[in-house]
């Protein structure tokens, strides 16, 4: 029998009809269909740059559109993305989304979009219950039928996971940054989430996030212990209807782990939102600034593939603060995944910090609530901390390479470093004039610290494609709207948005690579990204995260749970397995 507690059935079933946030009085059909229309519009960049079939001759070569030249300032066709926050303005008309778009990323995602509004039309035309386990396994099919590696699994694999919410709950946060970030020390050993504070009080920054979320429902803390063995085991859950704390059953952590694992998921796509516009300016300001240093401009028009493309998603989707199909961002609404305009003001403060960084120390200590030492002593995020240890002695080695003379020019010597130097000057002024945060408190002025956090957030950004798979999942999209029994328009929305960051994965694309991209079904052989001693200190650290990828792949699948958490554990595998990869920058 169903246990009920205040006026939440444990059963999984809500059949409440006093939500002021009905979407039933809409007409679904109308409404689902304007939606996902919208998504798909955002996600082609403009009408006129959607392609039928991506150019496969654009995908081993440098592409035309992204050769760094000055560009035209009195081009009457420059698309500008839409900005996501008043002050951020990229100078020298730079940032343009047909500047770097990729055709190849976008002709898996815009067929994507457009089969998920056929899809969702049948699940809202069928009525269908969010009680009902099995509503949106046509959305799981689809992701499995599009996005490559997902169909690959061996049998028994279950690509979005099993039903023991208070497990994935544990290995989440024991693997993904996104979700460890809001990990706090507990006071006597152990960490807990707090996700909300009746007193008030907490500065966390995941109660700093939920305090602007309009979900209804139940608020829900967690304690954790560290086993013996390294990770978390849940010790309790602290549960609050409508600011009073109520008892609860432990027969039912799997019940409130969901609640956990949606709220994680909000605050994780605040987080997720922040690196897209970082990456925008970071990657712009090194492509502007190495422009007269062709062996560094080479990588940064790697780093800078599609990153404009998707600023204007994120800028239009999921961060506008009114218009739009569902009256605003994904983020700042309440039909969206239930921020506010206070979401949107915690990102520029988030983006603010991270400017300020200068390291990649620097970066992890605004990142994370928990120092590095208590996450490793309590063995989590083991193989996140080997990538970006990776990347920082990458970071250093490329800066190295960078310096070198590489002769002369007639009589006239070539000297890197000067080159360099240039570059960082450019890359200051480039960064203070943009409007992303202060100027005066820029930390990251050289090439050096821009790669730094570079490949740190590149690692984190590859575990959006594990976390995204949790709203195709019953138990945890129903959060977005507890109290309404079927699914709806906005809840086709979320869920569409969220599975098309899966789709558009490109080959060699990842942390310290060393080729340039290709589609998925091209086999190579592949271009260098550049050349001289900073191609070979690609090639060496490309080896180096390709070999900590394979043996973690073949150590991880030895679990006794792999099949039913593994797709939480897998981003650090290679790449394409699972569907995976660390990627280099946001561009899908």
């Amino acid at each position: 029998p169903a246990r009920v507690c205040g006026r939440f059935n444990l059963a999984w079933s809500k059949t409440q009809t006093d939500s002021p946030r009905r979407e039933h009085s809409l007409q679904v059909p109308y409404h689902m269909s304007r939606i996902l229309l919208a998504l798909a519009l955002a996600c082609s960049a403009s009408a006129f740059m959607v392609p039928g079939k991506a150019p496969r001759k654009l995908a081993t070569g440098v592409r035309p559109s992204m050769v760094a030249t000055k560009p035209a300032a009195t081009s009457p066709t420059r698309n500008q993305p839409t900005p996501a926050y008043p002050a951020l303005k990229l100078p020298y008309e730079a940032g343009a989304i047909e500047d770097n778009i990729m055709p190849e990323v976008m002709a898996e995602v815009v067929p994507f979009t457009a089969a998920a509004q056929g899809v969702w039309g049948g699940i809202l035309k069928g009525g269908k219950l969010k009680s009902d386990l099995s509503s949106l396994d046509p959305i799981q099919k689809l992701l499995k039928d599009t996005a490559p590696g997902l169909n690959d699994m061996p049998e028994g694999y279950k690509t979005f996971g099993g039903d023991d919410y208070a497990a994935q709950l544990c290995v989440i946060l024991e693997n993904n940054p996104f979700y460890a970030a809001s990990l706090t020390p507990r006071a006597g050993g152990g960490f807990e989430l707090i996700n909300y504070d009746p007193v008030g009080k907490e500065t966390t920054y995941s109660t700093s996030v939920m305090r602007t979320i309009g979900r209804n429902g139940p608020q829900v803390n967690v304690k954790f212990s560290v086993k013996p063995e390294g990770g978390l085991a849940i010790d309790g859950f602290d549960i609050f209807e409508k600011g009073v704390k109520v008892q609860q059953s432990t027969e039912h952590d799997k019940y409130w782990a969901s609640v956990v694992l949606y709220d994680l998921f909000f605050v994780s796509q605040t987080l997720h939102a922040s690196i897209h516009i970082f990456h925008y300016v970071l990657t712009n300001a090194l492509t502007y600034a190495s422009k007269d240093y062709r062996r560094l401009n080479n990588w940064a028009d790697e780093y800078n593939g599609n990153v404009n493309n998707k600023y204007n998603q994120v800028a239009s989707l999921l961060l506008n603060l009114k218009g739009g199909p569902i009256g605003g961002g994904l983020l700042t609404n309440h039909n969206g995944l239930g921020g506010s305009a206070k979401t949107l003001d915690l990102i520029v403060e988030n983006i603010a910090a991270w400017g300020k960084c200068s390291t990649g120390r620097d970066f992890h200590d605004a990142w994370f609530q928990s120092s590095r030492i208590d996450l490793e002593r309590a063995g989590l995020l083991t193989e996140y901390f080997k990538h970006t240890d990776l990347g920082a002695g990458c970071a250093i080695s490329a800066t190295a390479a960078l310096k070198k003379t590489r002769g002369a020019i007639g009589i006239e010597a070539i000297d890197e470093l000067d080159k360099l130097e240039t570059t960082d000057e450019k890359l200051t002024e480039f960064i203070e004039k943009s409007g992303a945060w202060p100027a005066e408190e820029n930390g990251i002025k050289t090439v050096r610290s821009l790669l730094d956090v570079m490949l740190i957030t590149g690692v984190i950004h590859g575990g959006t494609l594990s976390m995204t798979r949790l709203p195709c999942k019953p138990e945890i999209l129903r959060w977005r709207n507890i109290d309404e029994p079927n699914w709806g328009p906005s809840d086709a929305f979320a869920s569409a948005a969220a599975s098309s960051t899966i789709v558009g994965k490109q080959k060699n694309k990842h942390v310290c690579g060393n080729k340039k991209s290709a589609p998925e079904d091209v086999d190579g052989p592949f271009d260098d990204i550049t050349g001289g001693s900073l191609q070979k200190v690609l090639d060496e650290y490309d080896q180096a995260a390709g070999d900590l990828k394979k043996v973690y792949e073949e150590k991880v699948q030895k679990r006794d749970d792999f099949d039913d958490v593994g797709f939480l554990l897998t981003d650090y595998c290679t790449d394409g397995f699972d569907g995976k990869q660390l990627t280099l920058a946001v561009y899908i």
